[in-house]
């Protein structure tokens, strides 16, 4: 039996340690409590990743949504694309799917959704974030 994932990550230092929610079949994993310790600019010539690692449900999960605490934007960025990518040697390596969602140039907290993407137990996948244009153009700013 397949769990649901919301994933609500917020970029934080180093440690990624969230606190965990079980209720009526979904898990809900956020960190969006915590004081953010940074941010970091995305362009297209700027990627962010962010490792997140499954729980050990022996049935796997099923993402649904990922919410992200943004800053506004500088310039004129464009193209901000969210994405779940499988894990090789602790690096992206493999694009499972995109997520969809509004452009977050005014800064707060958006949502981008998934009709689900499997994930499997106790495995290490990377939110990508990135954008089409390059940073000289204009960044968003993942805090």
């Amino acid at each position: 039996m397949n769990k649901t994932m919301f994933i609500t990550i917020v970029l934080a230092g180093e440690l990624f340690a969230p606190s965990f929610i079980q209720a009526q079949g979904t898990l809900e994993v956020s960190n969006l409590g915590q004081t953010p310790t940074g941010s970091a600019f995305i362009g297209s010539d700027a990627w962010i990743a962010q490792e997140i690692v499954t729980g050990n449900d022996f049935g796997g999960y099923t993402l649904n949504s990922i919410q992200l605490l943004m800053n506004p934007a500088s310039g004129s960025p464009g193209g901000f694309d969210v994405s779940i990518y499988s894990s090789i040697s602790y690096k992206p390596y493999y694009n499972l799917g995109n997520l969809v969602g509004s452009d977050p140039s005014a800064g707060g907290i958006f949502t981008y959704t998934t009709s689900g993407i499997t994930l499997l137990p106790l495995t290490d996948y990377f939110i990508i974030l990135t954008a089409a244009t390059p940073v000289a153009q204009g960044t968003y700013d993942w805090r």
